[in-house]
């Protein structure tokens, strides 16, 4: 059996007067053998510590971090809500450790350190997080590095229970999660290599976003587009130039492509420089089979936009013969038409080899010789982050849109050939200079990870 890339026995003996009314077989077999020098973590921290809370009227606000509020390890920002919608949720301080326990994030070890609350001394909390606060005798650093250590990790995967997509780890099972104990001068010693790990990791992190931060604003200045989030709050529109019934202020209140003005190269409707503009189609779970053909969803681009493949949609065999128009073309640009108003328009080229289709909420736009698609796909993202989209959108119930129809009607810069291939050429080398910065620190990480396990096993 294997699960997670952690390898377990096929074959093994619990006794009944063990079992805890949980019949899973990982429950059990994810328990370390050896227990020596382990100790349950309820006696060394106190999992969702009772603590006083300040009386303050229904509609002030106080300090809240949730779920959204966290990353990379560390609280990221600060709300303030109104007591009455928080006032019965658990108290946060520096110091403690938030165990995200539900999945897909327990998964994915969303373990957050609260080092600053922004100068708050509390806040109020997520249910989705059990607070960990280590004992007197235990540093809160060393704990908090112990719980990304691959035995405890497997005990945690192994604990969790209910149902796929909502699997989580109940509060009995993680006060019980076996931590090893050793001297608080060897806790001393990994926090050191913790912390010292993570200060790296920042310090290339910040390049690596130095470095893709100002790609933006690069392309801009090759292009001489001037974007403005300016919008004129009061204006006037007759109805009779009200096009396509879009009566939304939002769509009206200025030139949403003014900042195409100042450019020295000739503009073009999208629908002038491609040969196709199509949507993809809508797939159910009776359109899905496990081993059928991956259908590329928005969840499958990443924050940079790249192809990822870590949790995907297969639909059935059968619309290889069916759906034949819907196979994805190498140079195929992605463009994401729905999604939160925000994120609309991110966009990512598909240049694989194989068989994939897409999913409607995904348009494919499959460029002229004039316009390279690696072009196309800079272009596409630099008007999402600038709130292109977002300004030219349709909304409903939560979700905001971009037909295809729309967005054949989309201004892009035309340069020459040998102008695109030099700013495609110039952002990959930035890219990969980023990603350069982040394989340092990942190898890092994994070298500090193992001198942790190896100081954690000597003692």
């Amino acid at each position: 059996m294997q699960l997670h890339n952690y390898q377990f026995e096929n074959c093994f003996t619990v006794w009944s007067d063990e079992i805890r009314g949980i019949l899973s077989p990982l429950y059990y077999i994810s328990t370390p053998k050896n227990t020596h020098g382990l100790v349950p973590l309820k006696e060394v921290a106190l999992i969702n510590p009772s603590r006083k809370r300040q009386k303050v009227d229904d509609a002030q606000k106080v300090p809240y971090v949730g779920l959204p509020e966290t990353d990379d390890k560390r609280v990221r920002t600060v709300l303030h809500r109104p007591f009455r919608e928080v006032g019965g949720r658990n108290i946060i301080k520096k110091g403690d450790i938030l165990f995200a326990r539900i999945e897909p994030s327990i998964f994915n070890k969303k373990y957050i350190y609260v080092d600053d609350l922004d100068g708050a001394e509390y806040a109020y909390t997520s249910t989705e997080f059990y607070i960990v606060e280590a004992k007197d005798a235990v540093n809160p650093i060393y704990l908090f590095s112990v719980l990304f250590s691959d035995g405890v990790y497997n005990q945690i995967i192994g604990k969790t229970t209910g149902s796929t997509g909502r699997r989580r780890l109940d509060k009995s099972a993680f006060e019980n999660i076996l931590i090893p104990l050793p001297p608080r001068d060897t806790q001393d010693k990994i926090a050191i290599a913790h912390l010292t790990a993570e200060e790296l990791k920042q310090g290339n992190k910040q390049k690596a976003q130095e470095f893709l931060s100002g790609i933006d604003e690069w392309i801009s200045q090759q292009l001489v587009l001037s974007f403005t989030h300016d919008i004129d709050k009061i204006f006037t529109i007759w109805s009779d130039s009200a096009v396509n019934n879009r009566l939304d202020p939002l769509f009206w209140s200025s030139d949403v492509f003014a900042f195409l003005d100042k450019s020295k190269y000739p503009r073009k409707q999208l629908s002038e420089v491609t040969k196709y503009i199509v949507t993809g189609y809508a797939a159910g779970k009776n359109d899905q089979e496990e081993d059928g053909i991956i259908q590329i969803r928005p969840t499958n681009i990443n924050e940079q936009r790249e192809l990822i493949f870590d949790k995907n949609i297969y639909v059935k065999k059968q619309n290889l013969q069916t759906r034949t128009n819907d196979l994805l073309k190498r140079k195929d640009v992605l463009f994401n038409n729905t999604n939160s108003q925000d994120l609309v328009g991110k966009a990512t080229l598909f240049d694989l080899e194989g068989q994939y289709f897409c999913s409607n909420h995904i348009t494919r736009i499959q460029t002229n010789p004039e316009l390279l698609p690696e072009f196309l796909t800079l272009l596409l993202n630099l008007y999402q982050q600038n709130k292109v989209f977002y300004r030219i959108c349709t909304n409903w119930n939560n979700q905001s849109g971009v037909n295809a129809g729309l967005l054949q009607t989309v201004k892009i810069p035309v340069p020459p050939l040998d102008v695109q291939k030099d700013i495609v050429e110039e952002v990959n080398r930035r890219k990969k200079e980023a990603k350069s910065l982040m394989d340092e620190v990942d190898a890092s990480l994994f070298e500090a990870k193992a001198k942790i396990e190896e100081m954690v096993l000597g003692a």
